[in-house]
């Protein structure tokens, strides 16, 4: 991971092109997160969080 950084200054600090610095993005993402296996043991459900305060369009909710 680079620190949070946009594509755009990992370019600009490795001092290559956008695509280039996205390809390498990309495929250590791949290598590092999804072409691993057991990547989900253990887990038991999967969600999403809101953290803008904010619904998607389709959401609905319902009260305890």
């Amino acid at each position: 991971m680079c620190q949070h950084l946009t594509v755009a200054r990992v370019a600009e600090g490795l001092g290559v092109a956008w695509n280039t610095a996205n390809d390498a993005v990309l495929a250590e993402g791949q290598q590092v997160l999804i072409d691993q296996p057991g990547r989900f043991n253990g887990v038991t459900t999967v969600g999403w969080t809101s953290t803008s305060g904010t619904t998607p369009a389709a959401a609905t909710s319902t009260s305890p």
